[in-house]
Order: C-alpha cells, then sequence, then structure tokens
C-alpha cells in the first residue's frame, strides 16, 4: 500500500492544493467542509493524514484513526474484497489487504511521506506549492485550543 500511496501523493498534489487552499478561503468556524469517497480509506485517507499530520498529531493516533475505516466499512468491506478478487485476480489475503484500511498501510504510508517528501508540511510546500504563510494560517484554522468537553477526551 506504501506504493500505492506514493501514486496517490504524486498524482493527487494538485487536487490536495486546491482542497487546503479551499479550506483556506472558506475558512472554519463559520464554514464547515467534510471529506469523503467511495471508500473513504485511499485518497480520503491519505488527505486525512496529511493534514492531521500538519497539526501535529503523532503517527500512532493517525494511524489507529484511519484504520477505524474498516469498522466503518462494515459488511461492505467483504464486498470490496470480493470486487477486488474479481477485478484483478489477486488471492484473498492480498485481495483482503488491498480493500481494507490496516494500521500498518498507514504507518507505512507516514514513513515514506517523512523520508521522500520532508512530512506533511516538506508535502504541501514542494508538490502542492504552498506557502509557509498558508500553511500557518490552515493550522491555525484546524488547530482547536480549547479545554475538550467532559467525558469525550481525557484531559
Amino acid at each position: 500500500m506504501t506504493r500505492a500511496y506514493r501514486s496517490i501523493l504524486q498524482q493527487g498534489k494538485t487536487a490536495y492544493g486546491q482542497v487546503v487552499r479551499h479550506i483556506l478561503e472558506h475558512p472554519p468556524p463559520s464554514n464547515a467542509f467534510i471529506v469523503h469517497c467511495t471508500v473513504g480509506k485511499d485518497r480520503t485517507g491519505v488527505l486525512c493524514a496529511l493534514l492531521l499530520s500538519l497539526c501535529g498529531v503523532p503517527d500512532d493516533i493517525v494511524a489507529d484513526e484511519y484504520s477505524l475505516t474498516d469498522i466503518g466499512l462494515g459488511n461492505w468491506l467483504e464486498n470490496l474484497v470480493d470486487m477486488v478478487i474479481r477485478h484483478t485476480g489477486v488471492e484473498e489475503e492480498a485481495a483482503r489487504r488491498l480493500a481494507s484500511a490496516r494500521r500498518d498501510s498507514m504507518v507505512g504510508a507516514l514513513d515514506m511521506l517523512k523520508n521522500e517528501f520532508g512530512g506533511a508540511e516538506g508535502y504541501f510546500k514542494s508538490q502542492c506549492g504552498l506557502s509557509a504563510e498558508e500553511i500557518d494560517k490552515i493550522r491555525s484554522f484546524l488547530i482547536v485550543e480549547e479545554k475538550p468537553i467532559v467525558g469525550l477526551f481525557k484531559n
């Protein structure tokens, strides 16, 4: 999956730059946004990992959040596995790896992001053409410095 996510980062740089610029032009909290796609683990998962990483979320938490996609897929995961087998001819184990949101897939992608692009900030600068000022601004929109609501998070 690391190779697939490298390809998504390379091919999606224009789109990812557009998404971040859209957020910059329509900032929260007066404007909300949602990120989604068909399954929510590849293009969407990579974008969310980029944004979380840019905001300083530790890699282990990003990978844990990514892996929650499998829970969200529920029984649909079996349909995806069947489709992968039918369309690619790979064995079930390989199809399951491709269709699921495995934590280790995101860990590998985040390692590759750091090694090849200098992390999320390096990626947004070198691949998407964002300035340091734009990156600081997006962080200011996405990082909340308020106390959590009682009972939802540990203090």
